[in-house]
């Protein structure tokens, strides 16, 4: 009786066993050990916004430490240089961005500037600009208002900043983030010259998701992406992904803290590959009911 029933549990644990193992093997390689997150250094309300204090910043990174990458999106506020050498005590790898895109090269030289030598390693991707196609983002020299980006401008941008970048000894992916669905409507995007794919994803925008969904709808989203035979290779990293505290409703997408603990804990079945939008709340951008009003509110801690 004793041995029959040692044996049955062992069969079933060793089939316990193999189903866990199974549900691990990621459908591709994780970019990422553990989930980003996005970090803005600025302080203060909208109209009257400044930089964070470099002690400011250090504290801020301290809340963030168990996570594994932090993503900023510009050079402006010192905010490589007040970043990274506390990235480096907590081991937090950074996707830095290059924001002023008009000035890439001038850009790039200031990057050049403040990551030397084996610091390099600390970043794990380079951004050239976010979400250029959406909108009239497009500034001349001057940085006067020159309309609208296309797709073959910002493919240009983007080999344009990896050549200069790898002058400076980056090695590391040099891309730039479009929404999902840009890529869903225009799959050639994915032809960037890279490996990796970065995508921002937003469930709340849907309208038709409720928090919880949140995570089986952008695994979906990624899905369909790289169902695209020009995107089937990619590793897609998505580069925003959150849900409201505050704001109005977007019909079953309803803003509130439960609702953002619901969304977040959703993310889990997408594995390490995304960045939690964002650490803490912008009072200095503007309220819009286009966003419904939540502009502000997509802080988590």
């Amino acid at each position: 009786m004793f041995t029959k029933t040692f044996s049955t549990f062992a069969i079933l644990a060793v089939c316990l066993l193999q189903l866990v193992s199974a549900e691990r093997i990621p459908a591709q390689k994780r970019y990422l050990k553990s989930a980003g997150i996005v970090y803005s250094p600025y302080k203060g309300p909208e109209g009257k916004s400044s930089c964070k204090t470099p002690q400011e910043v250090g504290a801020d990174i301290e809340k963030l430490k168990t996570y594994g990458l932090i993503r900023l999106y510009g050079l402006d506020c010192q905010q490589v240089q007040n970043v990274l050498p506390h990235a480096k005590k907590f081991g937090i790898q950074l996707m830095v961005g290059i924001h002023e895109v008009h000035k890439l090269t001038e850009q790039v030289n200031m990057l050049g500037g403040i990551v030397k030598g084996d610091d390099w390693k600390m970043i794990r991707t380079i951004m050239i600009g976010n979400e250029l196609l959406l909108g009239n983002k497009k500034l001349n020299a001057a940085g006067a208002p020159a309309g609208a980006y296309n797709a073959g401008e910002v493919h240009a941008l983007t080999t344009q900043g990896r050549t200069l970048l790898r002058a400076k000894g980056f090695q590391g992916p040099v891309v730039t983030a479009n929404i999902f669905y840009q890529v869903l409507q225009n799959p050639s995007l994915c032809n960037n010259n890279e490996e990796l794919l970065a995508i921002n994803l937003h469930p709340f925008f849907d309208g038709a998701v409720k928090a919880e969904g949140a995570g089986a709808f952008a695994k979906e989203m990624v899905k369909q992406i790289k169902d695209k035979p020009e995107c089937k290779d990619k590793k897609v990293l998505i580069t925003e992904i959150g849900w409201p505290h505050t704001g109005n409703p977007n019909k079953a997408a309803l803003p509130g803290r439960e609702n953002q603990k619901k969304a977040i804990n959703s993310l889990k079945q997408l594995g390490n590959d995304y960045i939690l939008f964002t650490a803490f709340d912008d009072p200095w951008k503007a309220d819009d009911p286009n966003t419904f009003n939540a502009e502000k509110f997509w802080g988590i801690l």
